[in-house]
């Protein structure tokens, strides 16, 4: 599974360093990453603890990780634009593009377009993927 791949690829490259009894305390988008890497057994077997931590979305993800309060933490390209913007100050590894967003409309909506959506609001999560698409969509 490639997400899998990807994200014990960023595990690997980011904690070769840590020994036998050591905790790594990680950040984790509704448990998403946790479960897929559990999953395909990725967690097992590894040298040291690692503790999670559950946020509902990678914006407070961000400033945890920006504030020191966590080893890792895996997001977006958009959530991490928009905080390397606002001057946090963390290093981050491009594993891939995540090609997962779209934007929801009712079933009988008139918008069928990215063009549909003038004069129309939108709503996402501030600083979140979501709000990168739409940026870029538009």
């Amino acid at each position: 599974m490639k997400l899998t791949f990807i994200a014990s690829a960023l595990l690997a490259a980011t904690f070769t360093t840590y020994a036998a009894n050591t905790e790594l305390v990680v950040g984790d988008q509704k448990g998403n990453a946790r479960a897929v890497m559990s999953a395909a057994g990725e967690l097992t077997n590894v040298p040291y603890e690692i503790k999670w931590y559950e946020f509902p979305n990678a914006a407070p993800l961000l400033e945890s990780l920006n504030s020191q309060h966590l080893d890792a933490g895996l997001v977006g390209d958009g959530p991490l634009a928009f905080a390397v913007a606002a001057g946090a100050k963390i290093r981050a590894i491009q594993a891939s593009q995540y090609l997962g967003n779209g934007l929801l409309v009712k079933k009988d909506s008139a918008v069928h377009t990215i063009a549909d959506l003038k004069g129309k609001k939108v709503a996402t999560v501030k600083g979140s993927s979501g709000q990168n698409m739409v940026l870029n969509a538009l």
